[in-house]
């Protein structure tokens, strides 16, 4: 039977030189160690190359941790059928820092509610498919939580407030309001509604 030579770890090797009082040659390094040696220094490259290279999307990143998250943008619905003033309403409301959608009716404000709810909604009382006031209505029965401005065209009318406000509305207001207090009342209404 031949004699096959099994490779020995550094510590045996050490051991069975210090008892033949031999010392040990650079070159009797087992083939065990030496996988480990490379092993080891692809790992350290890997290392090096991990921390030059930016984190791939998906994979975890520590920075996660460190980074302040983004606060939540308040979402607002506008409900007015006309083009130009929900145009100017959302570029507004977007520079001040709101997400918005608009619908140009009371079927597709429902819609929209039902696929991406808003935090408050501006409601124009004269709509064409059906009145502001009485949409007022069944919305609260669906999302009796979300608070509803209601703007009008007509400038201030006693009676016109006092029904919204019977029915539940967040504020009221003319469409010829300052932009400033319009925002102004959407702040109170969304802090109002967090209470």
């Amino acid at each position: 039977m031949e004699d096959r030579k099994r490779p020995f770890s550094r510590q045996t090797i050490l051991k069975l030189n210090q008892k033949e009082n031999k010392p040990m040659k650079a070159n009797q390094l087992t083939l065990a160690e030496t996988q480990t040696d490379t092993s080891k220094e692809s790992s350290n490259t890997n290392i090096q190359k991990q921390e030059n290279t930016p984190a791939k999307p998906g994979r975890f990143s520590i920075m996660k941790f460190f980074t302040k998250p983004e606060p939540k943008k308040n979402k607002i619905l506008i409900v007015d059928d006309e083009d130009l003033f929900r145009n100017t309403c959302s570029m507004i409301l977007e520079e001040a820092g709101c997400e918005t959608t608009s619908a140009s009716n009371t079927h597709e404000a429902m819609h929209l509610m039902e696929s991406s709810p808003a935090d408050v909604v501006l409601l124009d009382v004269e709509m064409p498919d059906e009145d502001g006031l009485t949409f007022l209505k069944r919305f609260k029965v669906c999302h009796p939580n979300v608070p509803v401005v209601i703007l009008t065209g007509r400038g201030y009318d006693d009676d016109l407030m006092q029904t919204a406000l019977e029915r539940h509305a967040s504020a009221y207001m003319s469409k010829n309001t300052d932009i400033e207090i319009m925002m102004l009342t959407i702040k109170q209404v969304i802090k109002q509604q967090q209470q």
